[in-house]
Parts: C-alpha cells; sequence; structure tokens
C-alpha cells in the first residue's frame, strides 16, 4: 500500500491532527493502532477486500508497519487553519460505505463516473459532503 499525497490541498496547506464533527472524529494512524487496525482489517477482509484496491491478500504486522512509517513521512508539519467541509467518496455499489455517510448526517452532493479500482466497484462515484 502507499500513500499518495493530497493534490486537493494548496502547496503548504495540510490536515489537522484531529477533527472533530459532532460524533465523528477523524485523526491520523498512531502507533498503538497498529495491532487493533491490522485485527480489523483481517476480520473483516472478505467484506472490504473487494472494495479496498489496496487489499488484495490479509494485511500482515509488516505491511501494517510500512503503511505507518509511510504515514508519517508523509504526512505535513504545518497546520490546517480550519475545517468547514468535509467528502466522504465511495462507490455507488457499495451501500455499507454509503450508509455511514448517511447515518452521519453527510447529504449526497454528486454521483459521478470514475476509475474501477477494485472487484466490486461500479465505476461510479457518490461524493457525500458535511458542511459546519
Amino acid at each position: 500500500m502507499s500513500i499518495e499525497p493530497c493534490s486537493a490541498l494548496a502547496p503548504g496547506v495540510v490536515p489537522p491532527e484531529r477533527i472533530e464533527l459532532d460524533e465523528l472524529l477523524l485523526r491520523r494512524w498512531q502507533l498503538e493502532d497498529l495491532l487493533p487496525r491490522l485485527e480489523a482489517i483481517n476480520a473483516s477482509f472478505d467484506e472490504i477486500h473487494p472494495w479496498m484496491d489496496w487489499l488484495a491478500e490479509p494485511a500482515t504486522l509488516e505491511s501494517q508497519r510500512a503503511f505507518g512509517r509511510e504515514t508519517d513521512e508523509s504526512w505535513p508539519s504545518a497546520a490546517l487553519p480550519g475545517v468547514d467541509r468535509v467528502e466522504i467518496h465511495c462507490d455507488e455499489a457499495n451501500v455499507r460505505s454509503a450508509a455511514v455517510a448517511r447515518r452521519l448526517g453527510y447529504r449526497l452532493d454528486r454521483i459521478e463516473p470514475r476509475e474501477k479500482r477494485a472487484p466490486a466497484e461500479s465505476g461510479r462515484g457518490m461524493y457525500w459532503v458535511k458542511e459546519r
């Protein structure tokens, strides 16, 4: 698995360490997340690998360590001044991810064609939005 730089942010602008929206907390992976992340990925492998292009086979401890290193190395050091919009992107066929977005109060902004990256994808992306 490789970490791609975020092209949605302007140069010098980076995501914050934590984003809190109502009952939702988003934060960077931390070292203590290694084993729980590995266990969660492998426990859900049959259900999630058709949707995750990076998950062709069950995760290993070393693959998760490498992911953690890549994440640390790719994370910029500046701070994002504020977040007023958060998006969730999922394939239209991934009804469970769409249900999560809906349950968290996101609104469907659009559906548009996108590249199929995993076997179960339809090639139509759903873009869910929540603004403060």
